[in-house]
């Protein structure tokens, strides 16, 4: 579906929160997003979402705004509700191994522990979020959504892959620009 027609889609929203594996795009559509909709915008680490209380006192007390937080996509449906849309982003595995690697990010710690929320000890943590979005998890959400990586290309806040190659792990949009 166009980016554009699934951001309106969004607007009724007070709430809006973009999951999914790290590196898949979650910053860069949340603040499209956030943006586009005139909504406050959140990166997770800047509130500690990692701590799902945190994230429950957020979506009960804050209106208008796009929270961007995959640490949290396995626990993600505990925050439904009807004026709450949870935003799943898909992008090619590969690709997220790929983007794992560039910044020295693939098997590490973080990803162990991720995928010890799903009772794992290996596997590709993508592959398992995504999996369990699709047979469990989006079932259990008032308002799920999802949006496709690469459509966002589309979008005047999108930046080619060539000008990526050196961003740091979360940097989402070319220095200096606003």
């Amino acid at each position: 579906m166009d980016t554009v027609l699934v951001f309106e889609r969004l607007a009724p929203f007070r709430c809006i929160i973009v999951t999914g594996p790290q590196r898949s795009g979650t910053t860069v559509a949340a603040a499209m997003i956030a943006c586009d909709l005139s909504y406050w915008f959140y990166k997770e680490e800047a509130i500690c979402t990692s701590d799902l209380g945190r994230a429950r006192r957020l979506v009960a007390k804050v209106d208008s705004f796009v929270l961007q937080a995959p640490a949290i996509c396995r626990w993600v449906h505990f925050l439904t509700s009807p004026t709450v849309a949870i935003v799943l982003m898909r992008r090619n595995i590969e690709d997220i191994v790929a983007s794992e690697k560039r910044i020295r990010w693939h098997g590490s710690v973080h990803n162990k522990l991720e995928l010890r929320q799903y009772g794992l000890e290996t596997s590709i943590i993508s592959e398992v979020k995504y999996r369990y979005w699709d047979t469990i998890q989006k079932h259990l959400i008032d308002n799920p959504f999802e949006i496709q990586y690469e459509s966002l290309a589309a979008h005047p806040m999108w930046v080619p892959k060539e000008e990526r190659a050196h961003f740091r792990s979360r940097q989402y949009m070319r220095e200096g620009a606003t």
